[in-house]
């Protein structure tokens, strides 16, 4: 019976280092979508493109987010960050 306790505890042990990990992980792309928030890079993204783009452009802000150190992010919430910005750019609230 031993044994099989000492299993239960490492099998424990690594599932809270793994929700650790996690919890880390979340912190940091809630940071950098933060960063991102305030970088100007969306902005800059809607004005280039006058308040509209294709799924390609979306890949190059993508990448561009991704080579300024932005990651990890949530690039679904870097999506509604952008509609956001989209929406001040022609003078509309945001939805």
């Amino acid at each position: 019976m031993k044994g099989g306790n000492n299993s239960m505890l490492g099998k424990e042990i690594f599932l809270l280092r793994s929700a650790s990990r996690k919890s880390a992980i979340e912190f940091i792309k809630r940071q950098n979508l933060e960063r991102l928030k305030h970088a100007g890079l969306l902005r800059g993204f809607v004005r280039k493109n006058n308040g509209s783009w294709d799924h390609e452009e979306w890949l190059v802000l993508c990448e561009d987010i991704s080579l300024n150190e932005f990651e990890p992010i949530d690039f679904n919430k870097v999506g509604i960050l952008l509609e956001e910005e989209k929406s001040r750019f022609f003078g509309s609230p945001a939805l």
